[in-house]
């Protein structure tokens, strides 16, 4: 898990320093969002409400915009 958390903060910190990311959301912030967001599709698919892809595709775009992407 600290891998995870220090690969988040790399990602933030290069993000903001390229202005993609705002950086007043903090990397923990992000980084919990990422977990939450992969559990809840998991939790989708486990309760049989999504399909597989349907929940990759939608933890994606999730993902993406939570970050700041524009949509894909």
């Amino acid at each position: 898990m600290a891998y995870f958390w220090a690969m988040s903060r790399r990602l933030w910190v290069l993000s903001t320093s390229s202005a993609k990311l705002d950086p007043a959301l903090p990397p923990t912030w992000l980084a919990a969002t990422t977990i939450a967001l992969g559990h809840a599709a998991g939790a989708e698919v486990a309760a049989g409400r999504m399909a597989a892809d349907q929940a990759a595709a939608a933890l994606r775009t999730s993902i993406l915009r939570v970050y700041g992407a524009a949509r894909p």
